[in-house]
C-alpha cells in the first residue's frame, strides 16, 4: 500500500534474488487499471526465506513516471526460526522520538512491528499521519510490516482503516505468525463481558490452536505498576499485580485448551442454560457449581439449566494433564416494577459549580442553574464553566418489554447511574475516559433514571447506552423520545 498526492496508475515491479546477481530483473507483477491516490496491490506465490526485491512505480495520466527506491523483502519461515518482533506505542505528538525509535527498531531487524496505538495525536488530521507518522518511519515500513492496535488518539477516523487495510469501524483482527497468534482488540469500544467484542475475543482464544497467544490493545485492563490505572486520583490501583513481569512457558509442555462456557443468558430473572464445551481432541469435562462436588462428563459438550445465582468452574483433564480452570458467574436479578403512566419526554438537569474530586451529595447543594432538556447530554448545559462543575440529570425512560437490560456508562470524570432509586453503575472519581456496565431486570413501563456527573479538569465526557443483554446498544435518548 502507498499513497500519492494526485491520482496515478500504480504498479509494483518484483524480482527474486539469484546467486551472483548484480541487479534484480524487476518486472511488473501487479498494475492498477484506473488512476487512484490510495493504492493497494497484491502479490502472491512468495516462498518463505527467499530474498525478493520490489519497486513501486507511479504513472500519471500524462505519462510521467515516478519510481521509488528498490527495496528488499523476506517472508520469514516461522517453522524454522524463532519469532522476533518489536513493540512500540504512544508516540503521538513527538516526531523526533518516533523517528529515533523507528531507526532503532530497523537496526534490530525484527520480522514485524507491533504498535499498541496512539500513532498520531489527532486521527482526523491527515497531516498527522503523512507528516508525523509515516514520514519518520518510511525506511522501517518499506522493509518490515507493522500491525497496529487502534488508540483513542486515532479517534476512530476512517484514515486508520484506510491506511491499514481494515473494514471501517472494525479494528478487531488477528494475525498468525507460525505458532503465534496475535489478537488486536479495540479498547475504545465496549470490551466488557457480554459485548460483541468480548464474545469475539473469547471465541478466538478458545478456538485458536497456536501455542502462543498475545492480545494487543491500547488501554491496559490491569497493570503491574501499583500507581497506574487507578479509578481516581485518591484511589489505590485495584487492577495491578506486581508479580507479573515475565512469563515462561515450558518448551515440552502439552497444554489442553480450557473449556468454553456459554451462558444463555448470563443475567436472568427465571432461569438460564449453561453449556460447557471441550474443544480438545481428548480429555473429559469436570465441572461444579459454587463450591460443590465436581461432576465429570466424557462427552464433548454438557448442558444444563440453573435457576439461581452461581459460579461455574470447569477444567478439561486427562491422565497426568489438565487445562487451566475456566470460571463464569450467572446472576439472577429481581424484576423492577415499571409505572403504567406515560413518560415525560424531557430531562431535568441541575447544574453546580465547585471544586469536585468525587460526586457530591447533590441533596445538600443548591444548583447554580436549572435546565429542561429534550435529551440527556452535556451539550445542553450552556453556559457552563470550562472545568470544576457537576450535573445531575433526572428523567424517565419507557421500557417496551420485560427483560434484562444492559447499561453502559462512560465518563471523564466521575459518574453514576440510578434506576428507580437503585444504583446500577458507579463510575466515580477523577479519571480518564473509563466505561463501566451494569444490568437491571426491568418490567414493561416507565422507569425513572438519575444520572450524576462531575468534571474536574480537561475535557468532559458522558455517554450512556442501553440494550438487551447480548443485543445492540443504543443511546439512552432512544428510550426517552
Amino acid at each position: 500500500m502507498w499513497e500519492t498526492s494526485v491520482p496515478v496508475k500504480g504498479q509494483v515491479h518484483f524480482a527474486r534474488a539469484h546467486p551472483r546477481i548484480l541487479k534484480p530483473d524487476l518486472k511488473a507483477r501487479a498494475k492498477e487499471s484506473v488512476p487512484l491516490t490510495l493504492h493497494k496491490l497484491f502479490i502472491d506465490g512468495l516462498k518463505p526465506d527467499e530474498l525478493y526485491f520490489y519497486q513501486v512505480v507511479n504513472v500519471s495520466e500524462s505519462g510521467d513516471t515516478l519510481k521509488v527506491p528498490v527495496t528488499q523483502i523476506v517472508i520469514p519461515d516461522y517453522s524454522q526460526s524463532a519469532i522476533s518482533f518489536t513493540v512500540v506505542g504512544d508516540n503521538q505528538g513527538d516526531t523526533e522520538c518516533w523517528e529515533r525509535l523507528s531507526d532503532l527498531m530497523f537496526k534490530e531487524c525484527p520480522q514485524f512491528v507491533v504498535h499498541c496505538g496512539d500513532m498520531v495525536a489527532y486521527g482526523h488530521h491527515k497531516d498527522d499521519w503523512t507528516d508525523e507518522f509515516f514520514k519518520q518511519a518510511q525506511n522501517l515500513m518499506r522493509h518490515i510490516p507493522l500491525y497496529p492496535a487502534i488508540g483513542n488518539h486515532e479517534m476512530n477516523d476512517e484514515k486508520y482503516y484506510q491506511y491499514f487495510n481494515r473494514p471501517y469501524d472494525d479494528a478487531f483482527y488477528t494475525v498468525k505468525k507460525g505458532d503465534l497468534r496475535l489478537i488486536f482488540a479495540d479498547t475504545n469500544k465496549d470490551m466488557l463481558q457480554g459485548s460483541e467484542q468480548y464474545r469475539k475475543l473469547e471465541e478466538t482464544l478458545a478456538t485458536c490452536k497456536e501455542r502462543w497467544k498475545i492480545v494487543i490493545h491500547h488501554h491496559p485492563p490491569f497493570t503491574s505498576d501499583i500507581a497506574s490505572y487507578r479509578s481516581s486520583l485518591m484511589a489505590a490501583a485495584d487492577k495491578g499485580d506486581p508479580n507479573i513481569f515475565q512469563i515462561e512457558k515450558p518448551p515440552l509442555e502439552k497444554r489442553l485448551n480450557a473449556p468454553f462456557i456459554t451462558l444463555s443468558p448470563g443475567y436472568f430473572t427465571d432461569s438460564t442454560r449453561i453449556t460447557i464445551q471441550n474443544t480438545n481432541l481428548t480429555g473429559s469435562i469436570n465441572f461444579r457449581l459454587n463450591d460443590g462436588n465436581y461432576q465429570t462428563a466424557f462427552s464433548k459438550e454438557v448442558s444444563f439449566i440453573c435457576d439461581n445465582t452461581a459460579t461455574i468452574s470447569a477444567v478439561i483433564s486427562e491422565p497426568n494433564n489438565s487445562s487451566r480452570e475456566a470460571l463464569k458467574t450467572i446472576v439472577k436479578l429481581p424484576p423492577m416494577e415499571g409505572q403504567r403512566t406515560k413518560a415525560a419526554k424531557k430531562i431535568e438537569a441541575a447544574y453546580y459549580e465547585g471544586y469536585f474530586t468525587m460526586l457530591p451529595d447533590f441533596e445538600r447543594l443548591a444548583p447554580s442553574r436549572l435546565f429542561t432538556l429534550d435529551s440527556l447530554s452535556l451539550s445542553g448545559i450552556q453556559p457552563r464553566v470550562k472545568d470544576h462543575f457537576a450535573v445531575r440529570f433526572t428523567g424517565e425512560i419507557t421500557i417496551p418489554e420485560r427483560n434484562v437490560y444492559r447499561f453502559f456508562l462512560e465518563s471523564f470524570d466521575g459518574s453514576m447511574l440510578l434506576i428507580d432509586g437503585q444504583m446500577i453503575i458507579g463510575n466515580d472519581g477523577v479519571h480518564y475516559e473509563i466505561f463501566k456496565e451494569g444490568y437491571a431486570a426491568l418490567e414493561e413501563g416507565v422507569h425513572r433514571i438519575d444520572v450524576r456527573f462531575f468534571d474536574f479538569v480537561r475535557r468532559e465526557t458522558l455517554n450512556l447506552k442501553i440494550g438487551k443483554q447480548d443485543g445492540e446498544m443504543v443511546d439512552i435518548n432512544h428510550y426517552i423520545k
